[in-house]
């Protein structure tokens, strides 16, 4: 008997721990979210804005005459982005227009037409006599010319240091150049006319109509001379050098000159012998702009 009572004790004692087991609820853990972290595009980008002043008006049309005018847009424009690598190298692409160029020289010239000529009673207003026949007269001609440029550059700057908020810098670029020119000789414009007089009781009337019209009422009409126009892409390089001023945190001004060549580039010109056409254009620029940082 008393074995068995040990034997039964022992058993419960083994059997306590399960039963504990069984009632214990362990603690609820919660594993925390990891903390949210943006993701990182990158740093150092900006975008530029810039208009430019061209110290040399080229394409050049010489003016030798009274007759002559030329028009020139010597302001320019520029759009483009691009990044901060460090605090000394940096790399951007721009967009830049141009000036372009307008040349005229305008003189008398002769357009080809019909003159029609009618005999009116002047009483009676009944048609007494009709007439036409090909004939000429003086009207307005010229020799124009045009010039556009523009061009997509890559360029490397190297930042040479701050000093009191001015960072002072170099730098180089290559890219494409498109470019058009237009010239046309012997451009007419032809007016119709018409005149009226009085004579021994008839009115006489002479109208002289352009070829193309078929009333003194018509618009005037413009004939295109010989025309020679090209639209051409070829290289553009481009030397830089400047200084910025830190405005804000994320603003610089820029004010810089820059050294533009488009050595293949063929445009329209002008001197004592007429209407030509050379080849290589080159720019010197001083540029006002403003770079901001978006990142």
């Amino acid at each position: 008997m008393t074995q068995f009572l040990r034997l039964l004790a022992g058993a419960a004692l083994l059997a306590s721990p399960a039963a504990f087991a069984a009632d214990y609820d362990p603690p609820i853990v919660i594993d925390e979210a990891p903390e949210y972290q943006p993701v990182e595009i990158g740093s150092g980008w900006y975008l530029r804005g810039d208009v430019g002043y061209t110290l040399n008006h080229l394409p050049t049309f010489d003016i030798t005459a009274s007759t002559q005018t030329q028009t020139s847009s010597i302001l320019s424009a520029s759009i483009g982005a691009g990044y901060y690598f460090n605090d000394w190298l940096r790399v951007d692409g721009d967009l830049n227009f141009l000036n372009s160029d307008q040349f005229a020289d305008s003189y008398n010239s002769t357009c080809a037409g019909t003159q029609i000529t009618t005999v009116t009673d002047t009483v009676s207003g009944l048609l007494i006599g009709l007439s036409s026949a090909a004939s000429t007269r003086d009207c307005d001609g010229a020799d124009v010319a045009s010039n556009v440029q523009s061009t997509g550059l890559v360029n490397a700057y190297a930042d040479l240091g701050t000093f009191a908020g001015f960072t002072p810098y170099v730098g180089a670029g290559a890219g494409l150049a498109l470019t058009n020119y237009r010239m046309a000789t012997n451009d007419r414009m032809c007016s119709a006319e018409q005149t009226s007089i009085v004579a021994g009781g008839n009115t006489i009337t002479t109208s002289f109509l352009c070829n193309g019209q078929s009333s003194v009422t018509d618009d005037d009409i413009r004939y295109p001379g010989v025309e020679n126009s090209q639209t051409q892409v070829g290289l553009a390089y481009a030397l830089n050098a400047g200084v910025a001023y830190k405005v804000s945190k994320n603003t610089q001004i820029d004010l810089g000159y820059r050294f533009t060549s488009l050595p293949s580039a063929t445009y329209a010109a002008h001197n004592a012998g007429g209407l030509f056409t050379a080849t290589g254009l080159n720019f010197h620029q001083v540029r006002l702009g403003l770079r901001y940082q978006i990142w």
